[in-house]
Parts: C-alpha cells; structure tokens; sequence
C-alpha cells in the first residue's frame, strides 16, 4: 500500500456517497411532480346543478374557470373535502325586496330564513306587525316581502 492508497479509496467513498444522495434527491423531486400533478375531481354545486370536473388544478377559482361555471363579484363559495372528495359550493346573492310600511327596502342575501334577514336589517317582527310570509321561509333571488304594522294596511 503506497502513500496514495487512502486517498483514492476515500474518494471513491465520497462520490459513492455524493451519487446516493443525488439518486435520492431525484426520487424525492419524481414522487413529489407526480403528486403535484394528481388528477384532483371536484363537484361543483351551483344551486340544483351539480357538476363533476376532473383537473389537475387545485386552485377553486381555476376549477371553477375550467368547468365552465362563471361568477358575479358579489358571489361567494366554500370549499370541502370529504372522504377524498373535494366540493365546491356556490352561493349566488340573492336580492330581496321589502316593503315596510311605505318604504322599499332592498336586501342582499345568500340564502337565510326571513327572520335572519330582519333581524340583520334591525327589523323588529313582533305582535304589532304582519308579515306577508312565514318568518321561516329561505330567501331566494327575486324574493318579495311585506311587512306591515297591524291595522296599517
């Protein structure tokens, strides 16, 4: 053994080390593309439509986008995943008339019983008022309402 010896094996165990880190890095880099680039399926709910996209997005906005569904700005939705499945659920505004006495109010909503909608809108349903309908009916897009005092039809 000359003077040499250690030198070489000691390299060679270095490039062996360096060429199983750089395998292993490449792996890792492999295994995580693929992960990134899993098909992901979503449904879509829109009201009564429900839609089914596959994609490769994960962003919902992007989803969204691709399967076609257009929004407003006022438009809001919520995202869920579920035994492996993710849903997106849209909730379109709603605008809702109220006539109160002899003023017209206009209201937003996105869907909420009729008592949730005055009580936002600081409206005091009590014995002295009539409403037009049941203080439990959803608001929905279009919706109006009249609200009356007793005996001032």
């Amino acid at each position: 053994m000359d003077f040499f010896t250690p030198f070489v094996i000691n390299r060679r165990h270095s490039v062996v080390k360096v060429l199983a880190v750089l395998l292993a890095v490449i792996c890792l880099v492999g295994t995580l593309s693929q992960t990134a680039q899993a098909e992901n399926t979503y449904v879509i709910t829109d009201g009564d439509a429900v839609t089914v996209h596959t994609t490769y997005a994960s962003d919902p906005a992007k989803v969204l986008q691709e399967a076609g569904v257009n929004l407003s700005p006022e438009d809001i939705y919520t995202t869920e995943s579920v035994d492996g499945v993710s849903e997106i659920k849209i909730q379109r505004q709603q605008t809702i008339t109220v006539y109160y006495g002899d003023n017209v109010l206009s209201a937003s909503s996105y869907g909420e019983s009729l008592k949730a909608l005055f009580v936002r809108m600081g409206i005091v349903v009590d014995d002295s008022v009539e409403v037009s309908l049941p203080l439990e009916t959803m608001t929905f897009d279009g919706m109006e309402v009249r609200v009356d005092r007793l005996g001032h039809h």
